[in-house]
């Protein structure tokens, strides 16, 4: 969450098929709508769940007897729900009747620690029954959320908020009756002790995969019909809903109340209940104490009255974000009283939930700690050593400062909305040893007053595989790009000019000059970052004023008040342009600079030409005498050589002959291995385009291209056999060999010779070049020139 993704994605084949069946059973029916499961396909089959769905439910009433606070609770449920005709006991006449597709679904309750005493009922469609369950044979859907981000940034832009939530929403949506008996369930028998009783659900449920998708189409399509007479409210509802909460903001009190009213009205159109209204304005509360539920409370006596939206908690009274300990939280693991395991600080990391980041400068700290104890190869329910827990205890003693955290829900303090505002997107990024982070800020400029306002943030660990400082930072740096490109897609003010801060260099001087000369590492990163953003968008801070720095070293004790730079953005910031960090100048890094294979093409033309030569063996030794010409003429005159060619000499003329034919043909291949042998890390693939890419070839010691065999482990078989040398099919040197072993085998025995040259060389259409070559051959033409004159 928080770093962008295409805006518009291709549906799968899967995702088409449940567009179309949706599109196909939804309508409307007795002031709701209703729909169907999403098959995966037509012909479904089922196998018999009866056992396995009884089975269940003779172990949830075992666990009712034992607790008759939940049976009460469950039997309470289950009564509300049949009274409202979510659930219809099916009778005996309906049970006798086979259905094509019929399920039984195990039943079981859930409670949510942070709503204590309310209960709900789960169908597990995910219960398998001879190795299949309902949810194996549906489809998802495609994903119509909206994304959380998205809700939660666009609910801070201006300064009256509303928000509410859908009743039941899952089940305001009708089941359609052939569907309905894949959703049966056991309950309670009539009489105590007797046979349970056959139910099905007529409305969605929770549990089935594919009830979220159909719910917010439902929701969607219903709006839609309204968006002539009603767009900011069906634009709330499209836009500003996820799942069945409502997120949205307003500039002024009778914006929201009017907005409030007509969402209402176009969901009670679809058969959906909005409810429990929650707002900052106590004008706005007042205007909707009429259609709040008892099961929240409006009222603005409580000076800290806050509320959970979105797994956030928003104190209406002083519309801040602020931070509760969870009730679930071991008291005596985070009083520090006993040593953790290696599961329970997983669990405390994963239970602070903050998808915007504010304190995510604080639970790095948390981060890089698991990451140490990870390394240290403890097992999971092992408590941790004595160094990690010693870091474990520093982390708890600022735990508690996390409840005072105040964040203004809006952006803006003073400044008005309005043409006269100019606003700026300011990201900051910067990298340790130990991670990266990048942390987005506003900057909102009207007239004479400039404020600043914290948006989103981002931190991630380092891998595990050491990093450089450098490639930390440009690592950083994407980082940042990414997560700005999702904050400025998410807000629906125009931002003006956006700026990317960084302390290193490095970056700059990559960003600034041509990446093709650097590393593939580097070359690829710096490729995404100009392609989403401009480079003259990128500027250099200092590292005392960098406030991403908060997120990747704890120094000191990180600043959690309302007044620290994490929140407000460095003062820089606050103070005209022309006192910002001046600009520095940023000239070329010799850092990641890349390794380049050196072409001796012009030598070679030089030395040889194989063009000027007719015979394999020929070349062969004449290229071995030029080679020797040029090593006496380097040598005193005692220590030349001289006399027949030594088996030495030929063997290092014939690799230079391989060499020469495959370099003209394969030299981009040829550069990208040998910079892989430079580089240790970063190494690059042959290109799937390349018509040796599927030989598997390196380079062997004489810099000769070969085939990577599968039976070098078999010392009998020799070396050429299972590393054949790569040679290209129209090169002259090529020809050369190939009418060398013609010769070789008198013009005869043409299987034979490619299975010869087989044995040490791999040349692409083997047969066919050597069929032409043969056909060429001046010795075979002349022989048949004779033949057909004694036929005559």
């Amino acid at each position: 969450m928080g770093i962008s993704k295409p805006e518009k994605e291709l549906l799968s084949v899967d995702d088409q098929r449940a567009m179309e069946i949706l599109e196909a059973v939804t309508h409307r029916k007795d002031g709701h709508y209703e729909s169907g499961l999403l098959w995966k396909y037509d012909a479904v089959r089922l196998p018999d769940s009866k056992a396995m769905a009884l089975r269940r439910w003779e172990c949830l009433e075992r666990r009712m007897k034992k607790d008759e606070e939940l049976a009460g609770a469950l039997r309470t449920k289950m009564f509300d729900y049949v009274q409202k005709g979510y659930v219809r006991k099916l009778t005996s006449e309906e049970l006798k009747i086979r259905h094509p597709r019929e399920w039984y679904l195990p039943v079981f309750p859930v409670y949510n620690p942070n709503k204590p005493g309310k209960l709900r009922l789960v169908w597990d469609a995910a219960a398998t029954a001879h190795g299949i369950s309902l949810n194996s044979v549906l489809s998802k859907g495609p994903d119509q959320l909206t994304s959380l981000l998205t809700v939660l940034i666009q609910f801070r832009e201006y300064r009256v908020a509303v928000c509410g939530d859908i009743r039941d929403m899952f089940h305001q949506v009708l089941m359609r009756e052939e569907d309905q008996h894949c959703l049966r369930f056991y309950w309670e028998g009539d009489i105590q002790g007797s046979a349970p009783n056959v139910y099905a659900m007529t409305v969605m449920t929770f549990g089935a995969c594919c009830s979220p998708t159909t719910a917010q189409y439902v929701k969607n399509i219903n709006a839609k019909r309204f968006e002539a007479d009603f767009p900011q409210a069906v634009e709330a509802i499209v836009k500003k809903h996820y799942v069945d909460d409502m997120l949205a903001s307003v500039e002024t009190e009778e914006e929201a109340v009017k907005l409030a009213q007509d969402v209402k009205r176009i969901h009670a159109a679809g058969g959906f209940e909005m409810r429990n209204w929650l707002s900052n304005s106590s004008i706005v509360r007042e205007s909707l104490q009429e259609d709040t539920s008892t099961e929240k409370y409006l009222g603005a006596e409580e000076e800290n009255f806050t509320e959970k939206v979105l797994g956030l908690w928003w104190n209406t009274t002083t519309d801040c974000f602020t931070f509760k300990v969870s009730q679930r939280y071991d008291r005596d693991l985070l009083s520090g009283c006993r040593r953790p395991t290696k599961r329970e600080v997983l669990r405390t990391l994963m239970m602070m939930f903050d998808p915007l980041g504010f304190i995510s400068h604080f639970l790095m700290y948390l981060k890089v700690l698991m990451q140490e104890i990870w390394r240290s190869s403890i097992d999971w329910d092992t408590p941790i050593e004595e160094p990690q827990f010693q870091k474990w205890l520093v982390w708890l003693k600022v735990l508690p400062e996390v409840a005072n955290v105040q964040l203004p829900r809006c952006y803006r303090l003073s400044v008005s909305m309005d043409s006269s505002c100019n606003i700026q997107m300011h990201t900051f990024v910067d990298a340790s040893e130990s991670g990266f982070a990048a942390v987005v800020y506003l900057r909102f400029e009207q007239g004479d007053a400039t404020e600043t306002a914290f948006v989103s943030a981002k931190t991630r660990v380092a891998p595990l595989k050491f990093l450089s400082i450098p490639r930390s930072e440009l690592q950083a740096s994407i980082l940042g790009v990414r997560l700005a490109n999702s904050v400025a897609r998410s807000l629906s003010v125009a931002v003006s000019k956006r700026y990317f801060w960084t302390d290193s260099r490095d970056v700059l001087c990559w960003l600034n000059s041509d990446h093709r000369r650097y590393s593939q590492f580097v070359a690829f990163r710096v490729s995404e970052i100009l392609e989403a953003t401009d480079v003259k968008e990128w500027r250099w801070v200092p590292t005392k004023l960098n406030v991403a720095d908060e997120g990747t070293k704890w120094t000191r004790q990180p600043d959690l008040s309302a007044s620290s730079r994490w929140f407000q953005g460095p003062e820089f910031l606050r103070k005209p342009q022309e006192e910002w960090p001046a600009p520095s100048h940023h000239g070329p890094t010799d850092t990641e600079i890349r390794a380049h294979l050196l072409a001796h093409v012009s030598t070679t033309e030089s030395i040889i030409n194989p063009q000027n030569f007719s015979n394999w063996t020929t070349i062969l030794r004449t290229t071995a005498f030029v080679f020797r010409y040029i090593s006496n003429s380097r040598r005193m005159t005692k220590q030349r050589t001289g006399g027949p060619l030594t088996q030495q000499e030929l063997a290092r003329a014939e690799n230079f002959l391989y060499r020469l034919a495959q370099s003209d043909e394969y030299a981009e291949e040829m550069a990208i291995l040998f910079n892989n042998r430079l580089c240790e890390t970063d190494k690059q693939r042959i290109p799937k385009s390349s018509s040796i890419a599927f030989f598997c070839p390196f380079l062997d010691a004489s810099d000769v291209l070969r085939v990577r065999g599968r039976t070098g482990a078999c010392p009998m078989i020799d070396y050429d056999a299972v590393n054949p040398i790569i040679l290209p099919r129209t090169h002259h040197v090529t020809h050369l060999i190939l009418l060398q072993y013609h010769r070789k085998y008198h013009h005869q025995n043409h299987n034979t010779v490619l299975n010869e040259i087989r044995q040490r060389y791999r040349i692409p259409r083997l047969k066919s070049t050597y069929n032409t070559i043969r056909k060429q051959c001046q010795e075979c033409m002349n022989e048949r020139a004779t033949v057909g004159q004694f036929r005559l």
